[in-house]
């Protein structure tokens, strides 16, 4: 798995070079994802959004610290009394009864935050890229700037330096996610233990991949809802439109898997990516189940799928910006 994601990560690195690289030099290239990335941070979505995200990861938090906080309470009311102390550390422990337990106090330990913002993150992050990916490429015909831009620097050019600006943007919130993950860790398990000494007891929860394997699946599912939602704008030259089809879209997946297999399926390759990449412990406030339609088929498939996925929107999109016509 780790050597998947280092050959996608690679894959899509050499893919933004040579986006970056095919029209005009190296110094005009750095100037025009300038701008794009001054107008990106600037524009009221970004704010928007950011502040959702981190509001779904504290919130996230609190009540996983809440939920703990009251089992707490309860067990030690409860158990401490007829067993003993020493007897109910084991239980917490090692007893197959207490894994729910452990669990949900593993979910606050340090170890476990960069795991838990990234699985929020991958669950809700996509939705709201494509409504942020819309908005960044469809507001260029809402603010009559797109012929401005056509005219100075070249449509094709304009759109290919918007993809790279996508890109990186979904790195950025992967690793900010695992910053915020890791703080917020730390806070949650140093208000638990003030709470309450279970949280002491249980060991460290078992987290199935890397950070980077992690942020690498956030990165596909950010970027290529990101794409799409842009992607749709920029056929019906309205955010309206993309936002709203790229939020809809794994609805619409839901519809077509009743008449057709569901692993070609974007949606439905990256949540198999997700069941496989995130630790999903007791508490957490999202969980995705692995799905039977990839049960036949190598590990290597969800990531060609996605990866695949990606390749084509972006393909999309520079074959649409070299017909289009800017009025």
């Amino acid at each position: 798995k780790h050597d998947q994601a280092k050959y996608m990560a690679a894959f899509f690195a050499k893919l933004a070079e040579n986006i970056c690289s095919a029209n005009g030099s190296n110094l005009k290239t750095v100037d025009k994802l300038i701008i794009e990335s001054r107008l990106a941070i600037k524009g009221r979505a970004t704010i928007v959004i950011g502040i959702l995200l981190l509001l779904v990861a504290f919130l996230g938090y609190m009540a996983s610290y809440q939920q703990a906080a009251r089992m707490a309470v309860s067990e030690e009311e409860r158990m401490i009394p007829i067993y003993g102390i020493e007897k109910y550390m084991l239980w917490i422990q090692e007893d197959p009864a207490a894994k729910d337990t452990r669990e949900l106090f593993q979910n606050l330990k340090p170890v476990a935050g960069p795991n838990y913002i990234l699985s929020v993150f991958a669950v809700v992050g996509p939705m709201l890229a494509a409504i942020w990916g819309a908005l960044f490429f469809g507001n260029e015909f809402v603010w009559r700037t797109a012929k401005v831009r056509a005219v100075h620097y070249g449509w094709v050019s304009n759109i290919k330096t918007k993809i790279v600006v996508v890109l990186f943007a979904s790195l950025i919130v992967g690793l900010i996610g695992s910053l915020v993950g890791l703080l917020g860790g730390h806070i949650s398990f140093y208000l638990i233990i003030r709470a309450t000494e279970i949280a002491k007891w249980v060991g460290d929860p078992v987290i199935v991949t890397s950070w980077w394997q992690q942020i690498l699946v956030l990165w596909l599912g950010l970027s290529f809802y990101g794409l799409l939602g842009g992607f749709i704008a920029l056929i019906f030259k309205s955010p309206v439109f993309g936002a709203v089809i790229g939020f809809t879209v794994p609805y619409i997946e839901a519809y077509i898997g009743q008449m057709l297999p569901m692993w070609w399926l974007p949606h439905t390759a990256y949540s198999e990516l997700m069941s496989g990449s995130f630790t999903y412990l007791t508490g957490s406030i999202v969980r995705i189940g692995s799905n039977p339609s990839f049960a036949a088929f190598s590990p290597s498939l969800p990531w060609a799928v996605v990866g695949g996925w990606l390749f084509l929107i972006c393909a999309s999109m520079i074959i649409l910006s070299k017909w289009q016509e800017i009025a």
